[in-house]
Parts: C-alpha cells; structure tokens; sequence
C-alpha cells in the first residue's frame, strides 16, 4: 500500500465519465482524512462530493448502501448518485497503479456539528440509536466486514510489535465470556464516529461521509463515542446517552458490557496503526512520529483496561 492514494485531476475527470453529469464541471480537492481522498465537484446539475478511498469496493459499497437506507428513512445522508450502469462505484487507477473504489456523494451544506454546541451529544446520540435501529434488518444476509473476524485476522504487522497479538487475543477471550452470560444486541456498527453537518437553510442535522459499516456488538459504537466525544461523567455523556437509549434497538442493562466494548476498541486502533506503521501510510496524518503515538497510545489503554476487566 502506498502512502497516499493521489488521485490527480485529470485522472478524476475521466473517472467522473461514468456519471451522467452535465457541463461545466469543476471540481476541487478537499482535505481528506485517514483512508479516502475527497474532491468537491460542480456540475451543471449539482454539486457533489467525489470519494476515493483505499478501503475495498465491497467495504466502501456497504457504507454507501447504509447511507441510501437512511436516506430514504428521511436522514439526510449525502447518498450515493448511482453512474450511468447503475452502479454505487467504479474502481479507478490510481497514479500508483492500484485499483481502488470512487463515488460521487450527494453534496449537504452546513457546516460541521461542534461538540461543544449546547444539543450536539442529544443530537449525536438520537442519530445514533436512529441508524442503529434503522440498519438493524437491513443489511441481514448481507456481506460485511465483522469486528471480531478483523481482530482475529492473522497479520504480520501485527506479530511484528511484540506481545500485540495476545492482547488482542485477550481482549476478543474477556468479551466473549462476557457476552455468553449476557444479552448482547448485534447489528449494523458504525465502528468509527459519525461526520455530521447541521444544513445551514433548515438548520436540520445530516450525517455525511459513511465509511465501511461494520458488523458487531452495538454497544461498540457506544463505547467509541464515550472514549472520543462524550467524556463517561460529564454532562454532554448524559444527554448523548439518555438521547440514544430513547430510540436505540438495546437497553440500558446493555451498557454494562461497555468496559469490554472499549477494551476492543483499543485493540482495534492498536491493530490499525500497527497496520499504518507497517505499510508506511501517512494519509490524514503526515507527521512523521503520528502512527507510532496513536499506535503506542492505543496499546496503553488496552493494557490498562484488560487488567481491570
């Protein structure tokens, strides 16, 4: 894997032929963030977000198909226009000379959902129970990435950063003795945090730039939005939980499991990272010394969670 994806201009504009798009078309590049390119595209049919990411097609399309159902459920979602085969992507050479996936999005204006904003952790967690619930059914059957699966995935940048691999193990061990003697709710996980804009016309909340949904533990997504966002004990922690529980698919009894839902979401972003120092990829962090400090900072909390479990 190359360090970054760079899909030039040109390349874009040739890609952009499979789409019935009409004149002029300008398009723009945006910051991008740690596994996807993104291009503002004007048309004279609209505007448009181009997406091109190093995850695989079927990973990206899983996402791009959560984002149509949701659409359709009256969330905005910045849905996938569909090319002139109908298709929800194409795969496109890269200047590297890999293949990999692009999308044009549907373009939300707003500006991005501050987490310091007085109704952000309620507005967070209503979307998120929302989308859980939404997604629940919808993807049964379907082919998704597997949270469990990943981790226990076999790599060798993994055995590579000495002892990772029995952490990793130990964390997958303390969860499952967890979850056979509890009721745990599996579906539809985001497995990463929700990019959300609030439209600047309606002041109505869009969830944007879905990346690959995965499948696992709901609670996961609980977890991962108390470690990144809504700090466990603050007041912006009781309105985001109070505002998923009032719509989400699980109870409150659920919530119990979280400790292990953290300590698997440190085992995956050690897993990650251990990835990202392997392959050398610096996309949506150029710093040198970045992957090593999230890796190690990663692999920190999970040790120090799996001795409390």
């Amino acid at each position: 894997m190359n360090t970054h994806l760079a899909l030039n201009e040109k390349i874009l504009l040739t890609a952009l032929d499979a789409w019935n798009l009409s004149s002029p078309l300008t398009v723009k590049r945006l910051p991008g963030g740690f596994t996807s390119e993104v291009w503002h595209v004007e048309t004279g049919n609209g505007c448009f977000i181009a997406k091109y990411t190093e995850q695989s097609q079927q990973a990206f399309e899983g996402g791009l198909r959560a984002a149509v159902v949701a659409e359709q459920e009256g969330i905005r979602s910045g849905a996938p226009l569909a090319t002139k085969k109908g298709a929800l992507s194409i795969l496109v050479e890269g200047v590297h000379g890999e293949h990999q996936p692009l999308a044009l999005l549907r373009y939300v204006p707003g500006n991005p959902l501050h987490f310091s904003e007085p109704d952000a952790a309620s507005l967070y967690g209503h979307l998120l129970g929302r989308t859980h619930r939404l997604l629940l059914n919808d993807f049964a059957g379907r082919s998704l990435l597997d949270l469990e699966e990943f981790l226990l995935q076999e790599a060798d940048y993994v055995t590579a950063q000495s002892g990772l691999a029995p952490l990793i193990y130990q964390a997958l061990e303390k969860t499952r003795v967890y979850e056979a003697q509890h009721t745990v709710t599996f579906g539809v996980i985001w497995a990463d945090r929700m990019e959300i804009v609030r439209e600047k016309e309606t002041g109505q909340v869009a969830i944007i730039d879905w990346g690959a949904i995965e499948r696992g533990p709901l609670a996961f997504d609980v977890a991962l939005s108390l470690l990144g966002l809504f700090p466990e004990g603050s007041q912006a922690a009781h309105e985001f939980l109070q505002a998923y529980l009032a719509v989400a698919p699980i109870s409150v009894q659920e919530l119990e499991g979280l400790p292990y839902y953290k300590a698997l979401f440190w085992a995956r972003q050690a897993k990650y990272f251990a990835y990202r120092m392997a392959a050398g990829v610096t996309l949506g962090d150029a710093s040198p010394e970045g992957n090593i400090r999230h890796f190690a900072e990663a692999r920190e909390h999970l040790e120090h969670l799996l001795a409390t479990l």
